[in-house]
């Protein structure tokens, strides 16, 4: 998944790999979204997506719906973090306005003993 999300046109994957579908290229709701299946893993008995894999981005809090938050206070992804270089954290970015992008893979499965996860975080950059 990390290698899709590198092989995207840099100021669309944030748009594309989220998960709110109105911000699609496109027309909405067409984009892969924030989950993925992963071949040969069984789901957990919890999950409730039908999904191993999900794309998580620093979101929470956003004033708008499909929007990074840089001011987040979330060591996860490194933030807060000025994503588009301005100088500040106190920006809500829409897809395509970022140069630096926090990302986290979550895989959960459930193994021979019992749930499972796998995450992967990492910094995407397209710096000005």
């Amino acid at each position: 998944m990390l290698e899709t999300l590198q092989a995207a046109d840099f100021d669309q994957v944030f748009a594309i790999y989220n998960d709110h579908p109105d911000d699609d290229p496109g027309v909405a709701g067409s984009a892969a979204g924030n989950f993925f299946a992963v071949p040969g893993l069984d789901l957990r008995t919890d999950d409730a997506d039908g999904f191993a894999g999900e794309i998580l981005f620093p979101t929470e809090g956003a004033v708008f719906a499909g929007q990074l938050n840089e001011g987040l206070q979330d060591a996860r992804f490194g933030c807060p973090r000025d994503l588009n270089g301005d100088g500040d954290t106190l920006d809500q970015l829409p897809s395509g306005q970022y140069g630096l992008l926090p990302v986290i893979i979550q895989i959960e499965w459930r193994g021979p003993n019992g749930a499972s996860t796998f995450t992967l975080r990492t910094l995407l950059g397209n710096y000005f």
